[in-house]
């Protein structure tokens, strides 16, 4: 019955003894269960995922075969006591139930067959109960509705967190994600979590990490810390592939803090206010994407010509950054987009390799609008320079201001390169 535009459900829904799966998912008119759906019996799944019902009645605690509760994107504002009478239930996904308020019910640590449990961006108030019990878990995703907008880190002596080492115990988690107001210190025992490949944690101190991490991640995340002291020495992060940074207070960030990143594909470093310098890239042999979003203060990017793997790089919102270091080492590089780096006044020279086949994408920079340097726009970039002189001037669409900006763009390319923006002119 997914996207049907019914306003209920009948009371004899109950009577169906035998249904398994009941999807209600985008029932947009949907806004109660009827306390009958206490007689699915037989029901294994159920999904109201972005349906606009309300509440789950407590009723739903004798639906004892149920072994998946998908209420992702609806308007469910809390968690039935009674959840912990399901004894089969396997998953609870409430992604983006920006409506779910209130305590996660301590019955959930008495679901011993629970496998996943998603509450990403809702508005929990607490922090999850004592689960050490669902030793089967694999899947823990607590988070409040905006992770990367959280207070101050320093505000975390007015927070009592709560006590987290029952996570050591979940033994074969994948997935760990805490990201919540009342969690200002991470779990100390992650070492003992021998198949954990994506951690997700914010607001704390980075030293508070005493014990290693475990080896198998392979995606690390880091939101809302104000400490950059070495990981443990007894890390060893070799297949680490993604690394991001959010939000650190920092003025700068040394990535050999993080140990030997010999197999690190993606770096992302984002809403960092106070971030002047990003250093000590150069041990990353192997990254091939990098992206700096959002860092107002930053200057400096340190070591970025040794990464010779390197094949994309997004730098937007950077207000401060003046310069990049010459580029000509990279020769893989595929992709480049300078976007609202309104100080850049020019752009780094490419290898020969990468300016034949490099993707550039200028859009904001004011100061780039009329440059006239060594660097020659690609034809597959030409376009892109060409729509941020047109935005910024407010006349897109009109024939003498594309002209006015091809003349402009002429000059910034050689006499072989001339031929590639001929068939763009205009009539007026």
């Amino acid at each position: 019955m997914e996207s049907v535009g019914m306003s209920e459900l009948p009371h004899t829904i109950g009577e169906l003894k035998d249904l398994k799966i009941l999807r209600l998912s985008r029932c947009y008119e949907l806004r109660k269960l009827p306390d009958s759906i206490w007689g699915l019996e037989s029901l294994v799944e159920l999904d109201l995922s972005y349906a606009k019902v309300t509440e789950l009645p407590e009723s739903i605690g004798f639906l004892s075969n149920l072994k998946v509760i998908r209420i992702d994107h609806s308007g469910i504002s809390k968690i039935p006591a009674t959840i912990g009478m399901m004894e089969k239930l396997q998953e609870f996904h409430a992604e983006k139930c920006l409506q779910l308020e209130g305590d996660i019910p301590s019955g959930m640590g008495s679901l011993s067959f629970l496998k996943i449990l998603n509450l990403s961006d809702t508005r929990i108030r607490s922090t999850v109960p004592d689960l050490s019990n669902l030793t089967g878990l694999v899947n823990l995703i607590v988070s409040d509705c905006s992770d990367e907008s959280l207070s101050s880190p320093w505000d975390a002596d007015c927070v009592q967190t709560p006590n987290l080492k029952w996570v050591g115990r979940l033994s074969r988690l994948e997935t760990l994600k805490l990201v919540h107001k009342s969690i200002t210190a991470p779990p100390v025992e992650l070492a003992s979590l021998p198949g954990l490949e994506q951690l997700v944690l914010s607001c704390f101190e980075l030293q508070s990490l005493t014990q290693p991490l475990p080896p198998t991640l392979s995606v690390l995340k880091l939101i809302n810390f104000n400490s950059l002291a070495e990981l443990s020495p007894r890390s060893d992060l070799k297949y680490l592939s993604s690394l991001e940074l959010c939000k650190s207070w920092l003025m700068e960030i040394p990535l050999n803090r993080f140990g030997q990143l010999e197999n690190l594909r993606e770096l992302t470093v984002s809403n960092c206010a106070f971030l002047g310098r990003l250093s000590c890239l150069s041990g990353l042999k192997k990254l091939r994407v990098l992206r700096l979003l959002n860092c107002p203060k930053l200057v400096e990017i340190q070591d970025l010509v040794e990464l010779e793997s390197l094949e994309t790089i997004r730098i937007e919102q950077c207000g401060s950054l003046v310069r990049l270091p010459n580029l000509l080492n990279l020769k893989k590089l595929r992709a480049m987009e300078i976007r609202f780096c309104r100080s850049l006044p020019s752009l780094p020279p490419l290898s020969r390799v990468a300016f034949e086949d490099c993707h550039l994408v200028v859009d904001g920079c004011d100061k780039l609008a009329n440059h006239n340097g060594p660097f020659r726009l690609h034809r597959l970039c030409s376009y892109f320079f060409l729509t941020s002189q047109l935005a910024s001037s407010g006349l897109i669409g009109d024939a003498n201001a594309c002209n006015k900006t091809l003349h402009i763009l002429r000059k910034c390319l050689t006499s072989k390169d001339e031929t590639l923006i001929d068939g763009l002119e205009l009539q007026g």
